[in-house]
C-alpha cells in the first residue's frame, strides 16, 4: 500500500486557544506524528516544513534534530507538518489489502450520512442575531461564548471572508428590513432593539441599506405608513 499521492500534504492541527495546547504538548505531538509515519514506513521520513503555535524557544536544536529539517516556523496560531510528494509514495510494509477494502467502504458509508460542518461563519451569525435585542453584542462576550480568544475568533472568521463588524451590519440589515416590513413595532422600538443610540441613526442606516426611508419602504409592500 502507498500513502496517498499529491503534491504536498500538510497536516495542521489547530485548537480554539492560540498558543493551542502549548509549548511541550504542541512539540510532543507533532513530533511523535513523525515518529509514527517513520514507524509505519520503515523509512527515515522528513518532513519539508514545520509550525507551531507558541512562540520560539530560546534552543530549537533538539526539535530540529527530531524532525529532521530547519524550516519550523513559530507563533503561527496552529501546528502542523508538511510533506513532498515522493513522501507519500513511500510504501507501507503493512499493506493489508483485504482491511484496506473494509476500512475504505466503512468511510464511504459514514461520509454518506455525516451532515456537511456548518460554517464557523454561519454559526457566529445564528449568534449575533440572538444576542441583537437592545443592544449590540460586543466582540470579547461572543468569542466568549465560543469559548475562543479575540485573536481566534477574528481568525476564524478571516479565514472564511469575513468579519465580525460585517456579520454584526449584515444582521442589523437583516432584522430591520423584517421589522420594518411587519410592522408590529414603531420604528423607534425597532431603532431601539437594534441597538441605535439614536433614532436618526437607524433612519440613515436604513437609507444605505435600502435606498429608502422606513416609511417607504413599508408603502412599497402595501403596508400603511405610520
Amino acid at each position: 500500500m502507498y500513502l496517498r499521492r499529491a503534491r504536498e500534504l500538510r497536516l495542521d492541527l489547530r485548537d480554539e486557544d492560540p498558543l493551542c495546547l502549548g509549548r511541550h504538548l504542541n512539540e510532543f505531538f507533532m513530533t511523535l506524528l513523525v515518529f509514527q509515519m517513520r514507524q509505519l514506513t520503515g523509512a527515515h521520513v522528513v518532513p519539508t516544513a514545520a509550525w507551531f503555535a507558541h512562540p520560539k524557544p530560546a534552543d530549537v536544536a533538539p526539535l530540529v534534530e527530531s524532525l529532521g529539517t530547519k524550516a519550523i516556523d513559530f507563533g503561527k496560531g496552529s501546528n502542523g507538518v508538511a510533506f513532498a510528494a515522493e513522501t507519500l509514495a513511500t510504501p507501507l510494509p503493512t499493506f493489508d489489502p483485504t482491511l484496506l477494502a473494509i476500512v475504505e467502504r466503512v468511510a464511504v458509508e459514514a461520509l454518506a450520512v455525516t451532515p456537511p460542518l456548518e460554517k464557523f461563519s454561519l454559526q457566529v451569525r445564528r449568534a449575533v442575531r440572538e444576542a441583537m435585542a437592545g443592544s449590540v453584542p460586543e466582540l470579547p462576550a461572543l468569542a466568549a461564548t465560543f469559548r475562543m480568544s479575540e485573536r481566534t475568533f477574528q481568525r476564524r472568521l478571516g479565514e472564511e471572508g469575513t468579519s465580525f463588524q460585517k456579520l454584526v451590519d449584515s444582521v442589523r440589515e437583516e432584522l430591520a428590513r423584517l421589522h420594518v416590513a411587519e410592522q408590529k413595532r414603531s420604528l423607534g422600538e425597532i431603532a431601539y432593539l437594534l441597538g441605535y443610540a439614536e433614532h436618526s441613526a437607524f433612519l440613515r442606516a436604513f437609507k444605505r441599506w435600502t435606498g429608502v426611508t422606513p416609511r417607504s419602504y413599508r408603502v412599497e409592500r402595501g403596508r400603511a405608513p405610520e
